[in-house]
């Protein structure tokens, strides 16, 4: 039912919000690029960026680039963020493709769902974290984004609900989440190298990379 408009003449702010909708809704219709990309992210020092590209052609998900967060080793076993092979690994998943969307998994926001490990990495099902955890978790999210950003990528931030609802249908979660999001995986991307556990964030950044970009694709079509 249509609302009944005053007879005045719309506000400002009312004909802004219309040109805005109609903006987005024809952006939405636009097709993508022939090689449409997304950078997917798990942001821990124990994660990992994974590019998966759609092939215009045919519409299929390709995992094309896939690198383990750039780590320095410190004495007594402390690690920190490579800052500067982060930054040369993004300008090199930006080649030859359009990147759409660089999608940093956001679990910053909720702390209490997650205990974070002794490298920086997401132990999903647990319920509490250090604060030093924390910290270097908050610090990760915030580098990535910042180099997205500095190369002018837009920035997607993805809550791990979000992502594991549209792409572990069918699989168990809670404490079996990273299991299944690795079976999960390696079934899309036969390619995708987990050798052990401690390439499971890989399995997460490609997952979250998926679903951004099937995100897209579905608002084309919509």
């Amino acid at each position: 039912m249509q609302a009944t408009q005053p007879a005045s003449a719309p506000s400002k702010a009312a004909a802004s919000l219309a040109a805005t909708d109609q903006r987005d809704s024809s952006e939405r219709r636009a097709p993508l690029p022939d090689r449409a990309a997304v950078i997917g992210v798990d942001p821990g020092l124990g994660g990992a960026l994974v590019r998966v590209t759609r092939l215009g052609e045919t519409g299929a998900f390709d995992l094309d680039h896939q690198h383990r967060t750039p780590i320095l080793k410190e004495g007594r076993g402390r690690s920190h963020y490579d800052e500067s092979e982060c930054v040369e690994i993004v300008l090199e998943m930006m080649c030859g493709v359009d990147v759409i969307a660089f999608a940093v998994e956001d679990l910053v926001a909720a702390p209490r769902v997650f205990q974070i490990g002794a490298e920086g990495d997401v132990e999903h099902g647990k319920f509490s974290h250090g604060s030093n955890g924390a910290f270097r978790l908050g610090y990760g999210v915030g580098l990535w984004i910042g180099i997205a950003k500095a190369c002018k990528l837009p920035v997607v931030r993805v809550r791990p609900q979000a992502w594991q609802a549209s792409t572990l249908v069918g699989l168990p979660r809670g404490p079996q989440v990273k299991v299944s999001a690795a079976r999960r995986a390696r079934d899309l991307y036969p390619t995708l190298r987990l050798a052990s556990k401690k390439d499971w964030g890989m399995a997460d950044a490609a997952l979250i990379a998926t679903h951004v970009l099937r995100g897209f694709e579905g608002n084309r079509r919509s």
